[in-house]
């Protein structure tokens, strides 16, 4: 089967979009073919360079949504851009079509295009949340506009959660058939490879045997409420010597790493890492107090690491965190205090979780798991 996987320009670093990466090589690995469809922008550079090397990548040029100050008004009007993307997908003559969307309004003019196209397509939404529930600039003109193009497609959508698929079921007022959940995979890293990982980098951050490490991978941005992590690690009063690590950056550092000093919390904020999924290894606890989500990559990561997870129970995060047995779901200030403090404290009780969490990574969140349910849904839209 030849596949087109066409992203929607919104950074390279942001686990919608790593999506692409490990979605790619369980396709290729399944034996298709696969030709990925990345917009010229220098800040996809980075998704562009690191799919597998038996990918075709194809750099276009492409307005994302994320360019417009209008957000999905303007690619909807964007006639001229989703005739050229139109004409593009023909020449390329897929099978099937796979867009990538953040949030639903992502990539209006790619869902326009496609069917100007006339090929079969599939589209994956990772966040079913509404522009107005996000509280977003013009939320609810931008979700009536979205809701009319979604209700007027005739594809096939992939949500990465079961809440996802609930949420955007809820909004369009749509039958579940034209939703499937693809829980989102991530590649098994090898046993020595995450031993020698926490080695290294506990030694890169000086952190002694006996000192517990609270971590974090990804953006530091709002999304993410980098802050609640400092808040609820110190909050939790611990007798152990700790740090906290965040692998990522973004435009909230400074903030928290002032937050951090105000707090009198050790923080060390390790960048961009292309091993940050066998770095984190490195943590004892991963925490990610996030606002919202779809199924983050991280904590799927962190699973396969057998590194406790402690999560906000929201989106699609309980559906790979089962609470009190792989990590904790935390629903007020309290929940987290709590865990930080039982995990901390208790060497067997996160080495239990740690056995609990890889298996049930390995269980069900793999990429060839991922790409397994997916070419199901690619035979069923290319066969109706």
């Amino acid at each position: 089967m030849k596949i087109l996987l066409v992203s929607s320009g919104s950074g390279s670093r942001g686990g919608g979009e790593i999506y692409l990466h490990f979605l790619a090589k369980g396709l290729v690995d399944a034996g298709h073919e696969v030709i990925a469809m990345v917009p010229d922008r220098p800040i996809m550079d980075e998704l562009a360079q690191n799919f597998p090397k038996q990918v075709q990548v194809e750099r276009i040029p492409f307005k994302p949504t994320y360019e417009r100050k209008s957000r999905g008004i303007g690619a909807v009007f964007d006639g001229a851009q989703q005739k050229d993307m139109a004409q593009r997908f023909k020449a390329l003559n897929p099978d099937i079509i796979h867009l990538n969307q953040q949030v639903a309004e992502d990539g209006l003019d790619l869902l326009r295009a496609v069917e100007m196209s006339g090929l079969p397509w599939v589209s994956t939404i990772h966040v079913g949340l509404s522009a107005a529930a996000l509280k977003a600039s013009l939320g609810p003109v931008r979700d009536f506009v979205t809701h009319r193009v979604l209700r007027g497609s005739e594809g096939q959508f992939i949500t990465v959660s079961t809440a996802s698929k609930t949420q955007l079921i809820d909004r369009l007022g749509q039958g579940s058939g034209r939703f499937d959940t693809v829980h989102n995979g991530v590649l098994r890293p090898d046993a020595d490879d995450l031993r020698a990982a926490r080695k290294t980098a506990r030694s890169d951050w000086g952190v002694g045997d006996q000192e517990i490490v609270f971590g974090a991978v990804g953006r530091i941005e709002a999304q993410k409420n980098p802050l609640a992590l400092i808040d609820h690690v110190c909050a939790a009063g611990l007798s152990r010597d700790v740090k906290v690590v965040w692998i990522g950056d973004g435009s909230l550092r400074e903030d928290l790493e002032a937050h951090a000093q105000e707090k009198k919390v050790s923080l060390i904020v390790d960048g961009w890492r292309s091993d940050a999924s066998t770095r984190l290894a490195g943590f004892d606890v991963f925490l990610l107090p996030s606002k919202f989500e779809g199924l983050p990559l991280a904590i799927l990561e962190a699973m396969h690491a057998g590194v406790p997870v402690i999560a906000p129970n929201t989106d699609g995060i309980p559906e790979a965190i089962e609470n009190r047995v792989t990590g904790f779901l935390c629903s007020a200030d309290a929940d987290w205090q709590a865990a930080a403090q039982a995990l901390a404290n208790d060497d067997l009780l996160r080495a239990r979780m740690s056995k609990a969490a890889k298996q049930k990574a390995i269980d069900g969140f793999s990429e060839t798991s991922m790409a397994r349910r997916t070419l199901e849904i690619y035979q069923n839209r290319i066969s109706a």
